[in-house]
């Protein structure tokens, strides 16, 4: 199994995922039913360009599923005696069925990832207490804004001056303010994009942010924040 056999085969929602997890109902939840449970090929791409361009020793994921984005970003690195690949995906041996780390272990990438089975503001703060170091993140867990802040928040914690994160879904209303956030009040810069499918917002288009997958490049030395510092995330009327 590697990734294009993964996007062959092609597997759908877990059905009792949609409705017990995501919560969705009706013809809502059946025609997510029919989505792949994955990241899309381009998107797949953009991971894999920008992995390579980091050759990450220590990477994160937020969200395994089926372990598309996972196994793009295990295929484009190196898989040295310190490589490791740190995942949390609170429902992998549950909703997922195992899927996901199953794909990975048959693509050989056994020995390098690390399943955390927990929610991400539970495992995150767990893991900057323990002084995981990262070089590249992936967020792709729970979209509501306040958990994508959260996620967002522990990674600037544990990325390296200079790691990349790559949010996954970044076109969504409930990412991209955290997107314009790094990017303004943290000074980190765009790294990779693909074309916005709709018509782009002048803000974003002033901070180069477009697309359905977006990385950013934390900046070596963090800013020096006093405590009133804020910069606005949305344009001024």
């Amino acid at each position: 199994m590697d990734l294009k056999a993964l996007y062959e085969d092609c597997p759908r929602l877990e059905p009792d995922y949609v409705r017990e997890v995501l919560n969705l109902t009706g013809d809502v939840a059946d025609k997510v039913d029919r989505i792949t449970g994955g990241i899309h090929s381009d998107e797949a791409a953009l991971v894999d360009r920008v992995t390579r361009a980091v050759a990450p020793i220590v990477s994160l994921e937020i969200g395994l599923g089926y372990g598309f984005s996972a196994m793009a970003i295990c295929e484009a690195s190196a898989s040295g005696k310190d490589r490791r690949h740190v995942i949390i995906d609170p429902h992998q041996s549950t909703y997922w069925k195992g899927k996901g780390a199953e794909h990975l272990r048959q693509a050989g990438f056994g020995h390098i990832i690390e399943i955390v089975e927990d929610v991400s503001y539970r495992a995150l703060p767990r893991l900057e207490q323990g002084g995981l170091v990262v070089d590249l993140a992936f967020i792709d867990g729970w979209h509501t804004m306040d958990f994508v802040m959260v996620d967002f928040f522990y990674v600037d914690k544990l990325l390296r001056g200079g790691g990349v994160v790559i949010f996954d879904d970044a076109d969504w209303p409930s990412i991209r303010p955290v997107i314009r956030y790094a990017v303004t009040n943290l000074g980190y810069t765009v790294e990779a994009t693909l074309p916005e499918k709709k018509a782009r917002d002048p803000f974003d288009i002033a901070l180069g942010i477009e697309g359905s997958c977006i990385a950013l490049r934390k900046p070596d030395e963090p800013l020096q924040r006093e405590i009133f510092h804020h910069r606005e995330i949305w344009e001024s009327s």
